[in-house]
Formats: structure tokens, sequence, C-alpha cells
């Protein structure tokens, strides 16, 4: 399996990365970063931070959109903090020239013509590299495999605001630009809702934090800043994961517990639903709009299992 990771490197695209790098029968082609939850060069410092940790430096990495498509910038430092890591200092201070000097986007459409048909494109970012990369080149979506998508959501719950998720609020015309233009893949989402509804628990995050591993340990210290010394304090009912779903789906097909099949669009407009993923559940639409795989639950024993083993 040959993957491609567009990524904005917060703590879950860490351990996401993580989770990736433990199957050894995964090859990651590249890593390519973007605006979200910093600036893209912070981002690309953080990849090669989490590639230093798992001793895979080799994996090519590059910088992508600092903006959205129309120039926007919105980054989540009150949850991951303003590095994108907890702001927990670089202890190894990975030399920066490791990225490459070629845009994200450009990579993109390089590798998705020299292994035509053999990608399968890992977004858990905004969209905007993607968008590009697909305004760049005409066969981009004809070249890559399949896509799977950390974004959106299906019953109208919002984390960046009232109705919208992080990653397509952050960039609604490059989300937009995706859903309605890669029409010819199999297209899989795993929506905020999922993301709150395969928690566990914080006595299982105490385990996968201390398992007395470099990994586990680097979890545990860029986390803080999005949960407290007292996790039971905070909002959510235990460890919300976001990135790793879409990655474990990936990955492994059996940790799919339940999915749907169903038409999306994304609100360009309107003061609360800007960026909102549109689930046509009725198909009023009828072939207008591609339909998409919807994640809807997660076999949160193998989900586990698979991040427990990430880490060790």
């Amino acid at each position: 399996m040959k993957l491609i990771i567009d990524t904005d490197a917060g703590c879950d695209d860490a351990a996401a990365i993580l989770l990736a790098l433990s199957h050894k029968d995964v090859e990651i082609v590249a890593i390519t970063t973007v605006h979200g939850n910093t600036n893209a060069r912070q981002v690309g410092k953080n990849v090669l931070r989490i590639l230093d940790l798992a001793n895979r430096l080799d994996i090519p990495v590059y910088s992508g959109c600092e903006n959205s498509l129309i120039g926007d910038n919105v980054h989540a430092a009150s949850y991951h903090g303003k590095d994108g890591l907890g702001d927990v200092p670089d202890e190894n201070q990975v030399p920066e020239t490791l990225l490459k000097d070629k845009h994200a986007s450009v990579a993109l459409v390089e590798y998705a013509k020299k292994y035509a048909g053999e990608i399968s494109l890992i977004c858990m970012a905004p969209l905007t590299n993607i968008a590009v990369a697909m305004n760049l080149s005409p066969n981009f979506d004809k070249n890559i495999k399949d896509v799977f998508i950390m974004g959106g959501n299906i019953y109208g719950q919002g984390n960046a605001t009232i109705m919208g998720e992080f990653n397509f609020v952050a960039d609604p015309e490059a989300a937009y630009t995706v859903l309605n233009g890669l029409n010819r893949h199999n297209l899989t989402i795993c929506p905020w809702e999922l993301c709150l509804k395969s928690y566990l628990s914080w006595d299982w995050y105490r385990k996968y934090s201390e398992k007395g591993t470099k990994k586990s340990a680097f979890m545990k210290k860029v986390e803080k800043v999005g949960i407290s010394n007292d996790p039971e304090e905070t909002n959510f009912k235990g460890y919300v994961t976001a990135d790793q779903t879409i990655m474990a789906v990936a990955l492994n097909p059996k940790v799919v517990k339940k999915d749907a099949f169903a038409h999306c669009s994304i609100e360009l407009s309107g003061k609360y639903c800007r960026g909102q993923m549109i689930v046509d559940w009725r198909n009023v639409q009828g072939k207008t709009n591609p339909k998409f795989r919807i994640i809807e639950e997660l076999d949160l024993d193998i989900f586990s299992d698979m991040l427990e083993a990430s880490v060790l």
C-alpha cells in the first residue's frame, strides 16, 4: 500500500503518522504539509520531528499552501499550541533544510503521475494542497487510487464554528473543489461526529501515554495543551481522536463497524453554515454530486489496539 499523507501536523496528526509508520506493509511515499493547526512551514518542521522520533527521516516532506484559496488563515493554537505540537521544545532540532524545495501541490501531481493508480491519499488537514493539485493537473484525480479525508460533519455538529468542522471551515472553497471534483474515486470521509463518538476512556489513555517508550512519552508531552493534567475536567467524555480515525480506516478495513453512502457538498456562504458539509441523505440531487463513503462507527477494540501498537 502506497500512501501520501497531507497534514497540518497537530497532535492528532502526529498520532496518525505514527500509526501509519507502525505498519511495515505500508510505504509512505511522501508527506505534504499545509496551513491549519499552525503555518505550513512549522507543520513541515513538526513532521520532521515526528519522522526523527521514528527514525524515518528518509521520507520526503514538502511544504505547501500557507493560506486558504481565498487568502484566509485559521489556526488551532488554542488546542494544539502555537507550534502545533503543544509548544514543547524540540530537543533534537532536526534541520529545516531537510524539507524539500518543491511545493507540496506540485509534488502531489508528480507522485500521482509516477505511481498512477497506486497512491492512497490521506487528507488530515484543510484541503488546499489537494485543490491546487487538481487545478494544476486535469489528470490528478484519475491518477489517484483512492482518497481518505478526515473532515466535515454529517449532523451539523461543529467545532471551529457552530455548524462547521475545522478542516473544511479553514478552506471551504478547497473542500468544495475536492468533494465536487474527485467524482471518479473511492472517497471515504471520517466526519467530526465520528471522532466524538470514537473517544477512548481516560484509563486507556493513561496506558497509551505511559508505555515507557519514546513515542508514548512524546505523545503525552505534546498533548498536554489539549489535555489537562486532570483529564476528567475536560469537556470531552474521554480521549477524543480525530485524524487517527481516518488513518485507521485506510490501514485496516476491519476497523469499520458501520458506514453509509451519500452525496456530499460544501456550503460556501451563510453566517453560521459556511464550511459545513451538506449530506444529501434523501438523494434529492440524484447524480449531480458524487456519492461518498461516510464512516459512522468504528470497532473501538480494534482501533484502540492499533493506536497502542503505534507507540511501542
